[in-house]
């Protein structure tokens, strides 16, 4: 994908599926012997006929449960000499793993759902022009369910997200997995999402739910930090950054109480910024405009801190002029819209990676034309020249998102 980028934390948990298992309790120990590699788990009487013996047995690198009627069934990789221990909680097994040697449990469970059900497995950042979490959700074949008609929606307490994604438009990972994506503001991402997801079953509706921001992500990704490249992990946080330092900009320009109009991005990777040196790195991104006669007024540039990165160029049309207006940028047609009073030529979803390129906007009347030059850098240069450490701030962060972004892309 040239111009989207997933980061997706690997889980530290394992599906384990015990659709043959009934109800109650389970626990498990290792087989005793020399050489042994199995290990047995055995369900109480109580809760079936009679006992029935489930063995994990390992071969290579691969670990198998099976019992006497079921052939193996291929299960996770481990390594090591583990025990574990099982324990079922409503309709999910707990599966924990222990070290004889140290004698203590891992906090990462191994969980798994009896009934087989939709279900929400991990979440990933993505930046794909937009800025957005991909709520992942394994979808099992299920007897009466057809997840044609199935979607998901979203919503949030403050702010606007994506509202809706249908199952066709969903992103397939494999034959079982789905990713619906939520795009939300850049100031939005400590904001919880709710993701719902819908389907029926036999003619019922029904859902299930996850509960998620952009700002868990980066909790998850602190954990897991070493399984990204040097430049990888520069772009994640760069993201934390931007929206960390952008919202307390808009906040001042707004007038917004964090806490109480967004929840607040108090999560962010670099305490301080070398101003002065970023200043003299976009030195050359400044605004240029130049009008030959062309019948407009009022020619002026903003970067707009939406999901989706948007450089917006605004006019006005001289007093009386009824003529055709046109524009294009980098020679390619853009549409001449209206918004207000004003006239805009909209350049949007910017993908990170291009913060930094510069566009040429041009824009032509029956008698004349108007160009501008202008990068979303060119914004971070105006807010850098601020004698406001919150405006210097986010026009320094932006750059580092920018730069961040243009070296993942290198690598690649």
């Amino acid at each position: 994908m040239s111009d989207s980028y997933v980061f997706e934390v690997a889980s530290t948990s394992y599906g384990l599926s015990l659709k043959s298992v009934s109800e109650g309790s389970y626990y498990g120990s290792k087989k005793t012997g020399s050489g042994s590699s199995s290990y047995a788990l055995y369900a109480y009487p109580e809760f079936q006929e009679s006992n029935t013996t489930w063995t994990f047995e390992i071969d290579g690198d691969e670990m198998y449960l099976k019992n006497n009627s079921a052939g193996s069934i291929p299960y996770v990789a481990v390594s090591g000499a583990w025990g574990f221990s099982l324990t079922r909680y409503g309709s999910e097994f707990k599966f924990y793993k222990q070290n004889p040697t140290e004698n203590y449990y891992y906090s990462t469970e191994i969980a798994g759902v009896v009934v087989a059900e939709p279900k929400f497995v991990s979440q990933s950042l993505i930046l794909d022009g937009k800025i957005g979490v991909s709520f992942n959700m394994e979808l099992p074949e299920i007897s009466g369910v057809d997840y044609d008609t199935s979607y998901m929606t979203f919503s949030v307490e403050h702010g606007i997200c994506t509202e809706r994604m249908d199952y066709n438009a969903s992103k397939a990972r494999n034959s079982m997995r789905k990713g619906f994506v939520c795009y939300v503001n850049a100031v939005m991402m400590a904001e919880p999402i709710t993701a719902t997801f819908h389907y029926t079953q036999d003619g019922t509706e029904k859902t299930v739910e996850k509960v998620y921001a952009v700002k868990d992500y980066f909790t998850a990704y602190d954990k897991n930090k070493a399984q990204f490249d040097a430049k990888t992990q520069a772009l994640i946080e760069s993201v934390a950054d931007y929206g960390h330092y952008a919202q307390a900009m808009l906040a001042v320009q707004n007038g917004w109480t964090l806490g109480t109009d967004y929840v607040e991005m108090d999560k962010f990777y670099t305490e301080s910024y070398s101003i002065s040196d970023i200043a003299a790195a976009v030195e050359n991104k400044g605004v240029t405009c130049e009008n030959n006669g062309a019948e407009i007024s009022g020619l002026s540039f903003a970067l707009l801190f939406d999901s989706a990165t948007e450089i917006r160029v605004l006019f006005k049309a001289l007093k009386n002029y009824t003529g055709n207006i046109s524009a294009t940028v980098d020679d390619a047609s853009f549409d001449v819209t209206e918004i207000g009073s004003k006239k805009a030529v909209q350049i949007t979803n910017i993908p990170a990676h291009m913060l930094s390129r510069t566009y040429a906007i041009v824009i032509t009347t029956e008698h004349g034309s108007a160009t501008m030059s202008a990068s979303a850098l060119s914004y971070a240069k105006i807010l850098l020249a601020s004698d406001a450490p919150v405006i210097q701030n986010a026009g320094a962060a932006i750059y580092g998102y920018s730069a961040a972004a243009d070296a993942y892309k290198a690598g690649k």
